[in-house]
């Protein structure tokens, strides 16, 4: 309170452009914090060793798919055809004049080396081959071998081991061993698949390139897999990305190596000073007129606490209680026993207890006892309960601010006849004032809504499910299913047969059949609810078991056709609802969606005309 204006000017001062200033700073604190020193080494660190990755491995498809490669492949297929054509060359000169053409081709080079095998392994185990003399019989044909056929078959073997022989199989492995390794060659191992994942999170369009060249290589793979090295090699990307990539490595490196986490952290400091400097001069600012505002009301109360010591107080709480009696306190007492006769509290009335501190105050208390009593020692817990519910309700009759009020289980421990009486007052409230009732009775709820209903108040139905044992539960805008009445119910089973319908042709038929049973049990108790709403409550209420004579007119006018209708459709829904085991004999079939349609109909339709007799219409 002793605060000067001068003092208050000088801690409301604020620099120009503040917002701006103040967002410029939180800009420069995000990029920092999103880049922790560790955390943001660690993070180039990794990205430098993908680009590595990613870079090492289009070398190697390079080196075994680029064009060189491809070059070198073919001339290796060139040398291996001119070696091959002059081994056949010489190997047709050297056996002279043969019965039989091709010798010296490739199928017959297979057949001598079949036959080499067959002769060294099984006929003449441990002999040279070919084995000539006297008794040695041809491999192939196991006829004698005349003199002329040894000195051929010396000529064959002659031939095979000819150095433009052994020249043009060495050739030919050498393209073998060329094609064997581009088709063992992985164009996208994990590694690599796990770098590009990781690159394309910081450059997109880099990660696509790379992507197309590795796709390029694997139809280079199949264009040499179909011997068309030239289309092959038009395949081949244009351009090398590794010293691109070795490059950014190489940078991201550098990057790393570069942070220095004093600096980062003692930068963040200031930075954020600088923030909450700022704001404070702003919020005090924006608060100058609060400020002054308050420091008045604080001189103004320190001249009342001055004064307070200067005042008895003896005085003013005389003067309240003399004017508490003769004004308020009838008007209290006659309200309270009003809410306790409704609440069938018999003579308790409120006794005035004196005064104190400038108040008068009452409490409940027996009328006309000549001895005091506890209430509680008399009361039971449900009297007790109404008893307070009196005094909630007084209160609230004579606070004339018409503000909201709320309890919270207000029926615990209330039969049903007071209960009922609860339901009401607290409908007639919410002619005038907001009302939020929690509660954990369904039948309460149910009472509630009914007394709202009759008085027009607008209820706004919510509920409070659990989901779990340890997670929060979850607020919904309706009530639970037995609380509901039955126009409440229709309404929910139409939506319900709408979702079946739509869903319909993506369900089994064991989830068809079990959400058409759930459905059809719950047409069951709405035909239950509607004959015990509009047939049987009005005429005899087992809420306040109170029996209404002039309500006999519906049993009267319940006809014949009434009865058959109901009971024809309870009995259809009823057997297509899951409460007992369907005997295999009777081939029970779930219902289609068209019964359900009619007998929904069905309901609607009695529903409607059975709603009128309780209505007198």
């Amino acid at each position: 309170s002793s605060t000067t204006d001068d003092e208050i000017t000088r801690a409301c001062q604020v620099v120009a452009d503040v917002d701006a200033k103040i967002e410029t700073l939180e800009r420069q604190a995000h990029t920092l914090r999103a880049s922790d020193p560790v955390d943001e080494r660690e993070r180039l660190e990794s990205l430098a060793s993908d680009f590595d990755v990613l870079a090492n491995h289009l070398a190697l498809l390079d080196r075994r798919l680029g064009r060189d490669a491809i070059t070198a492949l073919d001339e290796k297929k060139a040398k291996a055809e001119q070696l091959r054509a002059a081994a056949t060359i010489a190997a047709q000169a050297s056996s002279g004049d043969q019965p039989v053409a091709g010798v010296g081709s490739e199928t017959w080079r297979a057949l001598w080396e079949a036959a080499r095998s067959f002769s060294k392994t099984d006929a003449y185990p441990g002999d040279v081959f070919p084995r000539l003399g006297a008794d040695s019989k041809c491999v192939l044909c196991h006829q004698d071998l005349s003199d002329e056929a040894q000195a051929r078959l010396r000529r064959f073997e002659a031939a095979v081991q000819d150095r433009t022989e052994r020249q043009a199989q060495a050739a030919e492995n050498d393209v073998t061993i060329a094609e064997a390794q581009i088709r063992s060659t992985a164009i996208e191992p994990v590694e690599v698949a796990v770098a590009l994942d990781h690159i394309q999170g910081i450059d997109q369009t880099l990660a696509l390139q790379c992507r197309e060249d590795m796709t390029a290589f694997q139809n280079v793979v199949s264009e040499i897999g179909h011997g068309n090295l030239a289309d092959a090699k038009d395949a081949v990307p244009s351009g090398s990305r590794v010293n691109g990539l070795r490059t950014q490595a190489e940078h991201m490196s550098t990057s790393a190596a570069q942070l220095d986490e004093t600096a980062y952290e003692r930068r963040l400091r200031d930075i954020d000073t600088r923030i909450k400097e700022h704001q404070d001069s702003r919020c005090m600012s924006d608060a100058r007129a609060a400020i002054l505002s308050e420091v008045a009301r604080l001189a103004e109360r320190d001249r009342l606490e001055r004064a307070k010591m200067q005042t008895r107080t003896h005085d003013v709480t005389a003067a309240a209680t003399r004017l508490t009696r003769a004004y308020v306190t009838p008007e209290v007492q006659h309200r309270f026993a009003e809410e306790a006769s409704n609440l069938f509290l018999k003579r308790v009335v409120l006794q005035d207890t004196g005064g104190q501190k400038g108040q008068l105050t009452n409490k409940p208390a027996f009328e006309g006892a000549k001895r005091p009593h506890h209430m509680d020692n008399v009361l039971s817990e449900g009297e007790q309960t109404a008893l307070g519910l009196a005094g909630f309700f007084t209160d609230t009759t004579l606070d004339g601010s018409n503000s909201a009020i709320v309890l919270d289980d207000p029926v615990s421990s209330l039969d049903h006849r007071l209960r009922a009486r609860v339901a009401a007052r607290l409908a007639e409230f919410a002619l005038q004032r907001q009302v939020i009732i929690f509660t954990h009775d369904q039948t309460f709820a149910s009472v509630l809504a009914r007394e709202a209903e009759q008085r027009g108040v607008e209820i706004a139905k919510r509920t409070v499910e659990r989901k779990g044992d340890a997670t929060p539960g979850m607020c919904l805008d309706r009530h639970p299913w037995p609380v509901n009445d039955t126009k409440v119910r229709l309404g929910q089973l139409k939506q319900d047969l709408v979702q079946l319908k739509k869903a319909r042709g993506e369900l089994t038929s064991e989830n068809y059949e079990r959400q058409t049973s759930e459905w059809a049990g719950r047409l069951s108790e709405v035909w239950e609810r509607a004959v015990r709403e509009f047939v049987v409550e009005p005429v005899a209420s087992p809420t306040n078991m109170a029996v209404h004579p002039k309500m006999f007119r519906i049993l009267v006018r319940v006809s014949e056709e009434d009865n058959r209708t109901f009971q024809a459709s309870y009995s259809r829904v009823s057997v297509w609802a899951r409460r007992h085991d369907k005997s295999l004999a009777t081939n029970h079939t779930a219902p289609e969606l068209d019964e359900l349609t009619t007998e929904l109909q069905t309901f609607e339709e009695w529903y409607r005309r059975v709603r009128k007799y309780s209505e007198g219409k």
